[in-house]
């Protein structure tokens, strides 16, 4: 399994205690070593280091959404994330899984902290990947499978931000 720039404490731990490992994708070193977990150094923008076509299992969960807005050190890029949704489509293999969580709501840029994407904008980068699974994390509850994937669009959220939780397969 790939990980783009994930925090360890929750997916990427599970994936280790059951002995899966995981290759974190980051532009910063990890800062210790941990068992099972191998840190590629890599702008995860371009991903230059993959094969078209090679990878497949990947994750982004929580991260993307900072792309290109110099938070953790990378370069100010407005529209880095949206390259990276293209970088992550031209190197997963067909077949290949990929899971990702990103903030969603009203669709803007809280500088220099992240964006918030409406649903449909990832569903729409993603066209050419088959949505198989959708669901909303949102006021410390999940809300599965079928969901009304404008629901908040508007909401101002109040400093509750909502998630959406994506599975596509290539």
């Amino acid at each position: 399994h790939y990980d783009i720039a994930s925090r360890l404490d929750g997916f990427i731990a599970h994936l280790l205690s059951y002995s899966i490992p995981v290759n974190m994708i980051d532009i910063r070193p990890f800062p210790t070593a941990t068992e099972g977990l191998e840190t590629i150094i890599d702008d995860a923008t371009t991903l230059h280091q993959f094969d078209d076509n090679s990878i497949e299992s990947l994750s982004a969960l929580c991260s993307l959404e900072h792309f290109g807005l110099g938070r953790y050190g990378d370069p100010i890029n407005p529209e880095a994330c949206f390259i990276c949704f293209e970088s992550i489509k031209r190197k997963l293999k067909v077949g290949g899984h990929l899971y990702l969580s990103l903030p969603v709501g009203r669709e803007r840029v809280e500088f220099n902290a992240h964006r918030v994407f409406y649903v449909q904008t990832i569903i729409d980068n993603f066209s050419d990947l088959k949505l198989m699974d959708f669901a909303y994390a949102a006021e410390g509850k999940l809300e599965l499978g079928g969901q009304d994937i404008h629901k908040y669009d508007y909401d101002k959220h109040d400093g509750e931000y909502r998630y959406g939780l994506f599975h596509f397969v290539k």
